[in-house]
């Protein structure tokens, strides 16, 4: 893996050097209907742009924070990346985080725009007392979806076919990039600023060392959700290093897709493990028997 210098590091470069250096068929995969469906380097870094021209057409601005709330999914990451690119700030929240929280949380970070994975997640977000900032939901094929946004953002392209790389150059390595809300324990959340430089150093660091014997090309999973900060940054880290980045939907579906896919590395938790400790007796519990001692 190349080190870049990385006092002029800003994420949008980082990923970008990333893809283009030796584009992968295969850099995020993920089970749909059963089947893995790879997205490549390319496709992925077309949508990325596509988004990041969509959000700039909708009017905003530099600096402005985009709250991305979803489970994990391919559209979980396009979506990270695509604010990234506009320029904007991430403040990723936990899917199953109380709507109280949320509630607080969309309103001190003054967040512009919502991400959202599903109709019923937009549905639940809208019982929230108060006026919330748009939605767009990655699902279905409204006005209010992600598949509308990136078309949006594709007529802008071609409108503007500089926007890309001038949006990019806007950013700045001590510009904030995400905004990652504590989780209250002790009162209410706090707002944990990270900047372009922050994580591409973590990454850059943590991927030419602690993570050596991970190479280009090897399969690795994902199963810790994106909106942990830990997770969060091992996106980038996989993006940097060119592997095959699977993604487990659920801590459900674990077992299955790691016999499916057979990962060089997945990160943890010992949580993850408590529940996969959980699943297997309680599957051998209901079979009864001999399983069941």
């Amino acid at each position: 893996m190349n080190t870049p210098n990385v006092a002029n590091i800003t994420l949008p470069k980082l990923i970008r050097d990333a893809v283009t250096s030796n584009p992968r068929p295969e850099a995020l995969v993920e089970r749909v209907d059963g089947v893995w469906k790879p997205t490549s380097d390319l496709q992925m870094l077309e949508r990325v742009q596509n988004l990041a021209c969509g959000l700039r057409d909708l009017g905003l601005s530099s600096g402005d924070r985009v709250a991305l709330i979803s489970h994990n999914c391919v559209d979980w990451v396009i979506g990270d990346f695509g604010v990234l690119f506009a320029g904007c700030v991430v403040v990723p929240i936990f899917p199953t985080q109380a709507l109280d929280q949320v509630k607080f949380i969309l309103e001190n970070s003054q967040a512009q725009l919502i991400l959202v994975d599903t109709t019923d997640a937009a549905q639940r977000l809208r019982t929230i007392p108060g006026e919330l900032p748009p939605l767009v939901v990655f699902e279905g094929s409204g006005e209010d979806s992600l598949t509308a946004l990136e078309q949006r953002g594709a007529r802008a392209r071609a409108q503007h076919p500089d926007w890309p790389q001038t949006f990019e150059a806007g950013v700045q390595p001590a510009d904030l990039a995400i905004l990652i809300y504590t989780s209250g324990t002790t009162g209410e959340p706090k707002g944990v600023m990270l900047t372009h430089y922050n994580l591409g150093f973590v990454v850059q660091a943590s991927f030419n060392y602690g993570f050596g014997q991970v190479v280009r090309g090897d399969a690795v999973l994902s199963v810790l959700p994106f909106s942990h900060i830990y997770e969060h940054m091992i996106i980038y880290g996989f993006m940097y290093c060119g592997v095959r980045h699977c993604i487990t939907h659920a801590p459900d579906e674990l077992l299955l897709d790691l016999r499916d896919v057979h990962p060089v590395a997945m990160t943890s938790v010992p949580r993850i493990f408590e529940l996969l400790i959980a699943g297997i007796i309680g599957r051998a519990k209901a079979q009864g028997g001999l399983r069941a001692k």
